[in-house]
Parts: C-alpha cells; structure tokens; sequence
C-alpha cells in the first residue's frame, strides 16, 4: 500500500471548540471528517494539519496569538499517544515516523496574519513546530491579496521578504488561496517548489480557488504539487460526486503530468462532502477511482503521496 498524504484539514477548529462539537480525536466521533480512528481506516499516513486564523474577527495581536493557541492545542493532542502519532520537524523525524508505523502529523500556517507584519515570528513558528506556510486566506493581509477580493494584486514588498526566508528557513510554501499574480510572483521568487495544498481545476469548474491551466503549468515547471480538495463547490457548479473529482485528476495530469497531482481533502473545513467520501475513512472509493481511469500503480504512488514526500524532501532541513 502507497504512503498516503493528506496536505489539508481544519481538524484543528474542532479541537479548539471540542465541547461544542463533543469531539475527541482518539475516538471514532460522529462529528467532522477526521479522528484518529477514522485515519486508520482511511490508510492516511501523513496529515497536514492546517492553523487558520484569518476567519477570525479578531486583531492583529489577536491573529498571533490565536494561531500559538491552536498550534499548541494541536500538539498537546498528538503528545497524548507519542506511540500512536508524531509531529513531524524535518526529513529525519518524518523518515522515523513512517519507520515506526505511526501517523503523521504536519503543523501549517493558513494565511500570514499571525505575522502581524513582523518577519522575525517566522522563526517563533518554525520553533513552534510549522513547517507548512500559506501566504493568505481568502482575504487581503500584509503579505498579499487572497482569491476572495475583487481585482486582487500580488506579493507585499513584505510577503516578497515572507517568501525568501521561509527559503532560508527551509519551510514549504502553500499557495492555497492565493491570487494569481501571487502565485507567479513566487513562482519567480522562490528557489524551492511550492504547493497548493487545497485546490482543483479552474477549466473542470470556474471557481476563483482553483487553478487555470496556466497556474497548472507555473506549479508544473516549479516541480510543485497541487492537492485536490474534496469539497463539492471546487469540484463541479451542480451536483458534484466522485466521477467529476476523478475527472479533475485526469484534467490535471494531461496539463501538468501526474507528478504535479496529490490530494488534500480540506476535510473539517468544509460544510459539506461528496457523497462517496463523507470522511478520511473512505478513501479507498477515491484510490479504486483512480485505478479506473487508468493511472497505473507508479502513478498512484505519486499522486496518494510520493509527489508530497518529494517536495518535503527537497525543502526541509
């Protein structure tokens, strides 16, 4: 069985709201998309573990101190069962990890407000345990304009200087969410491949979160890897299924080749699923799926994760 690799979920809402939700992430629950009961039935072998605060209505100070909360709620789970699931910091603890059989937990930034505009809390996260960082969410902040304003631009002079040192600090760049301009700006910027954690084609389905062809081909030529998101509203503008996600594959790999593809479900981000995949414990419709349209095993490898693992490998210290 491939290596499976989540690049998205918003899990972390749940945890920070887990009374309301009556969620516990060491048992099966019938509330959101993901546990850790429902990743082993799912075979997901490594998570990223989204930190998003720019939803929040909040001030600046508030952004950052919203996002340590949550990144330290995050690994205060794991830290329950060390045996069961690790925070991963670098190649080698991620190497050790799969090794010994346990999930995998990656810690990432969605969205640059916790920055607060000041590039020296760069090294807080990282310190902290992020090794992911998306520029925006959907809305402008001190880094750049997100794909949910009208006439976005590109990079801030600021996000320009996010973009080197998270270079130097050998963290992976998600463009999740990000305008267009953004993006072929750090296309140009950036020395490593970057992602897009959580997006699907823009041709297949016109909705300002997905990529064009053009985007495709910038992340293709990058050696990057978009992960396609299971949510109904980025997949097909009337009733979305499985068929037409799988077909977001195909589309993909004849633009950008099958070493472009991954997945990232979005789950426990997202108010409604496909019908086939209500959870992480169905993946195994998308990988029998994936086998019908013809990708061979090489390639489903690449897609479930080795696409993910490679960029890992090429940017993390």
């Amino acid at each position: 069985m491939p290596i499976v690799v989540d690049a998205h979920c918003d899990t972390a809402y749940l945890l920070m709201h887990q009374d309301k939700f009556n969620y516990d992430f060491w048992q099966l629950n019938s509330a959101g998309h993901i546990d850790f009961p429902r990743m082993q039935s799912g075979g997901v072998d490594v998570q990223f573990f989204a930190v998003c605060t720019e939803y929040l209505k909040t001030s600046k100070i508030d952004y950052y101190r919203s996002a340590v909360k949550m990144i330290n709620i995050l690994k205060s789970t794991f830290l329950q069962n060390p045996s069961k699931i690790a925070v991963i910091m670098d190649k080698a603890s991620l190497k050790q990890a799969l090794r010994q059989q346990k999930k995998a937990a990656i810690l990432a930034i969605e969205g640059g407000a916790p920055l607060q505009g000041n590039i020296h809390l760069l090294d807080k996260f990282v310190h902290l345990g992020i090794r992911v960082f998306g520029l925006t969410w959907n809305k402008k902040n001190e880094l750049a304009d997100g794909t949910g304003i009208k006439n976005p631009g590109g990079l801030t002079p600021f996000g320009k200087k996010v973009v080197r040192k998270l270079n130097e600090l050998g963290v992976i760049i998600d463009c999740a969410h990000l305008a267009a301009k953004g993006l072929e700006e750090v296309a140009c910027i950036s020395k490593d491949p970057f992602i897009v954690s959580h997006a699907n084609a823009y041709r297949l389905c016109p909705h300002p979160r997905n990529l064009t062809d053009e985007q495709l081909r910038i992340l293709s030529q990058k050696k990057g890897v978009v992960g396609l998101s299971f949510y109904p509203d980025f997949i097909a503008v009337d009733k979305a299924n499985l068929d037409k996600l799988l077909d977001h594959f195909v589309h993909i790999a004849s633009v950008a080749g099958t070493e472009s593809l991954g997945v990232g479900s979005d789950f426990d981000g997202i108010k409604r699923t496909l019908p086939e995949i209500p959870d992480v414990s169905f993946y195994y419709r998308l990988i029998k799926g994936l086998e019908k349209k013809g990708f061979s095993d090489k390639e489903l490898e690449c897609i479930l994760g080795a696409n993910f693992l490679r960029v890992m490998e090429q940017v993390w210290p």
